[in-house]
């Protein structure tokens, strides 16, 4: 009996000292073919990580992807490496993510990029006490010293050769040698990153300028065909949900990495516009799509209680009455609508004529145009003398009032483009109307800002014809200087045009541009018109 007892003891023991060790060095070197961790690339030369006081490196995308691993239950080896060599090992299917990697259209050829990202990088400007720069032009006949693998470069190149400006372009190799530089006098400015830079060094005769431009998503990537068990779709969902609680890990990762000042991301003035504007974009989309509803609602319930009603002659004059009711309050809920189009328009003009940058005053344009092709909708609908009570639009007329007012927003003389349009007397239901007039916004727009520069003369045709059947095309001519070609109309990277193709998509068109004398926009599409 003791003899047994001590064999059970000890085996108690064994079991106690030797489970414990088999699951903390399970956890430590796990087996590769499990999938228990993760191997992360982190660019050195982004400057956004640093070694932690545990020895760890640490930044806000590491902090993030060891929570997401967390929640896969796997661990992540971080690769630290330069970006070019983490790019290069990403293709080898050395590592499994890149953190810290601008986004560059180029890079999509074999990349998949994140589509919510940790931040946006901005090109900020340095220079020696007394140089003010305020505008690009201000670094006209200066010395511009910048990191030759810097994410701006390409596009610092492109503004200087487009503006004409004059200046000398110092490449060096990493941001401490741009600030040493311009201290001892050897460079007047510098061009850095906006979040690779949060504070300047003590001691160095160099002050931050409030000019910012160029800027560029950066979040995560991974190789298209080595997208481990869905993480980069796991990185997408964790950011956005991260970014909407206020306190999260992003928020407070955030402040411990940047502290408080994140306001060199985009100039105060700036993010309060552009987040105003849109903001009442998106709620007016959102009282579009209600009011809509509400809308098609309402006239269900006029028609049936219409047909009620006729059944009997002693319940007609109860009928009509409610139903002039309805009518007031749909055409008041269409009126606020308006009211709310025009209120949009019009903080869009404010902002318009107090920007100073041609490329916001573009955007801003743009935004208006857009706009503006919707308001018409409830003008041609609901004020119009369209008698049958029906949700129709006069296509004839809302095109050629349309192509009017891109005209006179962008301010045209008549006798230099000459336009004809020739559309068919028909009538469609709205919310088809809205995607046909933003595609033709598009391309006319198009027109009015790059077919005819200078004091270039020329036609433009807008024309709707039907080809068989209920099969239309529209065709958008001009003679202009043509479409450039390197634009591919099936591999997109304007923001026009991508509407354009995305807008032809929702109606099962098919776009067709041919370059010869000018450019011919073709959109076939099929609809049964009134």
């Amino acid at each position: 009996m003791k003899v047994v007892f001590s064999l059970k003891i000890r085996h108690k023991i064994f079991l106690l000292i030797i489970l414990p060790l088999f699951c903390i060095l399970s956890y430590r070197f796990p087996l590769k073919g499990g999938e228990k961790f993760i191997k992360v690339g982190v660019p050195f030369d982004s400057g956004l990580s640093f070694l932690g006081t545990k020895g760890e490196y640490t930044s806000l995308s590491i902090d993030i992807i060891k929570h997401i691993a967390g929640s896969r239950n796997q661990r992540i080896i971080i690769i630290k490496d330069s970006l070019k060599n983490c790019i290069a090992k990403l293709r080898q299917k050395e590592i499994d993510i890149i953190t810290d990697i601008p986004y560059q259209p180029v890079r999509e050829a074999d990349l998949l990029f994140s589509q919510e990202s940790l931040y946006v990088s901005w090109a900020m400007v340095l220079s020696r006490p007394g140089i003010e720069i305020k505008d690009i032009s201000d670094i006209n006949g200066k010395k511009v010293i910048i990191n030759a693998d810097c994410v701006h470069l390409n596009y610092l190149k492109k503004m200087i050769n487009d503006l004409k400006i004059n200046c000398r372009l110092i490449s060096t190799g990493n941001l401490f040698s741009i600030i040493e530089l311009i201290h001892k006098g050897k460079g007047d400015i510098g061009i850095v990153n906006s979040f690779s830079f949060p504070v300047l060094p003590v001691n160095y005769n160099v002050k931050i300028n409030p000019l910012r431009f160029d800027p560029v998503k950066v979040g995560f990537a991974v190789l298209k065909d080595h997208n481990k068990m869905g993480l980069l779709e796991n990185v997408n969902d964790f950011l956005i949900s991260l970014k909407e609680e206020k306190g999260s890990l992003y928020y407070r990762s955030m402040e411990y990495h940047f502290g408080k000042i994140v306001n060199d991301v985009v100039p105060l003035w700036m993010k309060y516009s552009f987040v105003a504007c849109l903001s009442l974009i998106f709620i007016l989309f959102a009282l579009g799509y209600k009011m809509n509803k509400r809308l098609i609602s309402y006239k269900n319930e006029l028609r049936s209680e219409i047909d009620l009603r006729k059944r009997s002659e002693s319940e007609n004059l109860k009928a009509i009455n409610i139903i002039q009711e309805k009518e007031v309050l749909v055409k008041e809920i269409h009126h606020r609508v308006k009211n709310n189009f025009m209120t949009i328009q019009s903080l869009l003009n404010l902002q318009f004529f107090r920007l100073r940058d041609s490329g916001f005053r573009e955007l801003i344009n743009e935004l208006r145009n857009r706009i503006m092709s919707m308001s018409l909708i409830h003008e041609k609908t609901y004020f119009s003398d369209n008698a049958s009570g029906s949700d129709l639009v006069s296509l004839r007329r809302y095109v050629n009032n349309l192509v009017e007012k891109i005209n006179y927003n962008y301010s045209i003389d008549r006798d230099k483009i000459e336009v004809s349009i020739h559309i068919p007397d028909k009538f469609a239901e709205s919310n088809f109307i809205i995607i046909l007039g933003l595609i033709i916004n598009e391309l006319v727009s198009n027109v009015f800002k790059y077919a005819f520069p200078g004091d270039t003369r020329g036609r433009l045709d807008v024309l709707i014809e039907n080809i068989y059947g209920d099969r239309y095309v529209l065709t958008v001519r001009d003679n202009g200087i043509g479409l450039p070609d390197e634009i591919d109309i099936h591999n997109l990277d304007t923001l026009g045009l991508e509407i354009v193709a995305a807008l032809v998509a929702q109606i099962n068109g098919t776009i067709e541009v041919r370059r010869h004398n000018g450019t011919d926009f073709k959109v076939e599409f099929s609809y049964d018109f009134k």
